[in-house]
């Protein structure tokens, strides 16, 4: 049986959730614990998957004065690893740099903190098999390239490197590092954090990032977890990505054209059972409603959106898997018969027919007609395509030009 480990990273152990305006009391402990129930998880995964230890590469907790509460659920669950022989390897990162001397509790035996002075390095025998981490912690919340400070490799063993770092940047920060110089150390495995999504790069090693364990807002949506790491006689690396997290954070598009207003409750419920169905976890869920449909004028109305938040809503914060609408955003478009307006033979019908040719050959814009619209994109701040950029123009030509709104 080969070596199989577990890397993650950035638990932010104790953060909040942030852009949730509304939400129902009986759902707020369960915002409040996500990340230290997403811990939990993961805990339970190392065990369950018989790995024989777990890499922490840094921002294990959101700062370095945890919470009592963060400490000792921290504590129990290392302990569990602990009876399950299960040995822990941590660096800290620039959000829990220099929190020992804020804990309250003694640390579990199995628990390896890697110092701040220098790389330290940790010789181990799993399953017969040599295997040696190094790896630095953060001494300040701001630390330049430590990747240099990491020692020339024992070749006779597997090789492990744990940092937390900045790889791409060139900035004093967050350890700012080449990814060719992390390549050119001559690790196996360079466990990494920092970035608060998934990434890797296969080589002649294998550089990862696991991401955040428990996504906290819109911006870090899709599923959050762990690398399970696998490494046979022959030293060949294979990792699998698992989704750990206890909420997930979802955008969705729905598109309303076929769509019309008697239909509109029931087509927003059917795709968030939909949704459901396909992530067995509590979701913050954001939906965005596109297409030229009946129900644009319906959706104008005052009530509208609130009305249909409070039905989506209804009966979520009792279930384990709850789906909770966080916003609506209406982009739906008027139904418009495009058709006529091109037989009017006016101003309007022009316009209509320059857009639409330029709608039917994107590709070869002129330069000048497409810095125009990558211009309104950014003053806009709205990323949009050049297609999407001139369907809305052609939508606001016939709003001027017949009054239609």
């Amino acid at each position: 049986m080969g070596l199989r480990f577990v890397h993650a990273a950035d638990l932010h152990l104790g953060s909040q959730f942030a852009g949730v305006t509304e939400l129902h009391e009986r759902l707020s402990r369960r915002v409040i614990d996500a990340s230290l129930s997403a811990f939990s998880n993961l805990v339970n995964f190392c065990i369950e998957s018989d790995v024989d230890f777990l890499v922490l590469a840094g921002d294990v907790f959101e700062t370095n004065r945890p919470s009592l509460r963060t400490q000792k659920h921290f504590v129990d669950q290392l302990a569990r690893l602990n009876k399950a022989e299960i040995d822990v390897y941590m660096v800290t990162g620039n959000h829990d740099a220099g929190f020992l001397p804020n804990f309250v509790f003694s640390m579990p035996e199995n628990l390896y903190l890697f110092g701040t002075d220098k790389v330290d390095v940790i010789r181990q025998v799993y399953k017969s098999r040599q295997v040696t981490l190094s790896g630095i912690s953060y001494a300040n919340t701001h630390v330049g390239d430590l990747s240099q400070l990491f020692p020339r490799p024992d070749f006779s063993s597997f090789n492990i490197a744990v940092l937390h770092c900045d790889v791409g940047s060139q900035e004093f920060g967050y350890a700012p590092v080449a990814l060719s110089d992390l390549a050119a150390r001559g690790y196996h495995y360079w466990a990494i954090g920092h970035v608060h999504s998934a990434k890797e790069w296969k080589n002649n090693c294998v550089i990862q990032y696991p991401g955040i364990l428990q996504g906290r807002h819109r911006g870090e949506s899709g599923p959050k977890g762990c690398y399970l790491v696998d490494v046979d006689r022959n030293m060949e690396i294979s990792s699998e990505f698992v989704p750990l997290q206890d909420i997930i954070w979802k955008d969705i598009g729905i598109d309303l054209t076929l769509t019309t207003p008697e239909q509109l409750f029931t087509t927003l419920n059917q795709n968030k059972d939909e949704h459901r169905a396909d992530y067995p976890v509590g979701t913050m869920l954001n939906v965005t409603l596109t297409g030229a449909s009946g129900c644009y004028q319906l959706l104008k109305e005052s009530d509208t959106i609130t009305d249909l938040l409070s039905d989506l809503r209804e009966g979520e914060p009792e279930l384990e898997n709850f789906i909770w609408v966080t916003g609506i955003d209406d982009q739906t478009l008027p139904e418009i018969d495009w058709s006529n307006l091109r037989q009017r033979g006016d101003f309007l019908a022009e316009v209509i027919a320059f857009i639409e040719e330029l709608e039917a050959d994107t590709e070869t814009l002129d330069d000048e007609i497409a810095a125009a619209a990558a211009d309104i994109a950014r003053i806009s701040q709205i990323e949009l395509s050049t297609k999407e950029l001139l369907q809305k123009a052609k939508l606001l030509a016939v709003q001027l030009l017949t009054g239609e709104n």
